[in-house]
């Protein structure tokens, strides 16, 4: 038992998941979600940053074109 802390694989899903559901909120002014851009920069910190880039410039088609990189990426990586 890891004493409820979550994998790297788990947290990378639930980081997803955070900013799939606040990038409603995207376009209202709200600050990027940081819990999920940390949860996504643990296997892919390069990605993690321009999703945070285009979220403060209100470029949700672009946050929502590399998070779905990230996870086509996420899925072939753990499919291995």
């Amino acid at each position: 038992m890891n004493g409820g802390r979550l994998s790297d694989d788990e947290a990378m899903i639930q980081g997803m998941a955070l900013l799939r559901a606040q990038i409603a909120s995207l376009g209202a002014g709200a600050e990027p979600p940081a819990q999920a851009l940390r949860m996504i920069a643990m296997r892919y910190p390069e990605e993690a940053e321009r999703i945070e880039a285009a979220w403060r410039l209100g470029q949700a088609t672009t946050v929502t074109a590399v998070l779905g990189e990230v996870e086509k990426q996420f899925a072939e990586d753990t499919a291995e």
